[in-house]
């Protein structure tokens, strides 16, 4: 089971929408920027993953896992909008846990879910 399309972003403008008028916060790994929508809606997901990072096999097993974690962080976060996930290529050596890991820390910075225990 994939994320749903309900939680995914397609269009170009709302990827730029979230880099100009989005807060950003960044990591070792990646930078999340996060733009709140004043419409209740489901949080949605963009991933901008650059040639940087590595080659086709690289950068779709980064998404992959990317998306997978967004997946099952979804119910917990509580307020609407768009988050973008842009991986640095030091991302495409990091483990699964390194990565999921960061992602979480970055959106509780971002105050998407409540503070780590």
């Amino acid at each position: 089971m994939g994320l749903p399309g309900t939680h995914r972003m397609t269009r170009s403008g709302e990827y730029a929408a979230v880099r100009t008028k989005g807060t950003a916060r960044s990591g070792r790994l990646m930078t999340l920027a996060f733009l709140a929508d004043e419409s209740p809606g489901a949080i949605r997901f963009g991933f901008t993953i650059t040639k940087r990072v590595g080659n086709a096999v690289h950068r779709n097993k980064l998404r992959r896992r990317l998306r997978e974690i967004a997946r099952h962080t979804a119910p917990s976060i509580q307020r609407a909008g768009r988050l973008v996930t842009i991986p640095r290529p030091i991302a495409s050596e990091a483990t699964f846990a390194e990565i999921q890991s960061e992602w979480q820390y970055l959106v509780r910075k971002l105050g998407l879910l409540p503070p780590a225990p």
